[in-house]
């Protein structure tokens, strides 16, 4: 039964995962107003949406300013699905939907790859939240 419980919260988190947006681009325009930041562009690169957010920071014990930039892609549906770092003409990706999602996914196949199949069988939606039922019957 442990593991049952443990396979209904991970789909409920990926339930929950797959319905968050993330920040929205509003949201990150809404940030010029910040002290530190200098510059939002946001612009359309064929099906995507980018959001480059600026803005400069101190080091640590120390007075030089350094210049960071965040990129925010996002899909059609203004999901985000990346966040990227520059800073000193290098850059790193922070997050990506697509491998926090691949996580989850092998996560729910461990689970289930370790619960009893009467179990895992008798398994019902119906355990989970309303949201996640919804969400689920939705993309079934």
């Amino acid at each position: 039964m442990e593991f049952v419980n443990e396979l209904k919260i991970k789909v409920e988190e990926l339930v929950h995962f797959e319905l968050n947006q993330g920040v929205s681009p509003i949201e990150l325009a809404a940030s010029i107003y910040d002290e530190d930041y200098t510059e939002i562009k946001i612009k359309k690169l064929f099906e995507c949406i980018q959001c480059t957010v600026q803005f400069i920071d101190r080091e640590f014990f120390s007075e030089k300013k350094v210049k960071h930039e965040y990129r925010y892609i996002y899909d059609r549906n203004n999901y985000l699905q990346e966040i990227h770092h520059d800073i000193n003409k290098g850059s790193s990706l922070l997050w990506s939907r697509a491998i926090e999602r691949e996580k989850l996914l092998n996560d729910i196949a461990r689970i289930a790859s370790q619960t009893d199949k009467v179990q895992l069988a008798n398994f019902s939606i119906e355990k989970l939240s309303k949201e996640a039922r919804d969400y689920l019957k939705s993309v079934m």
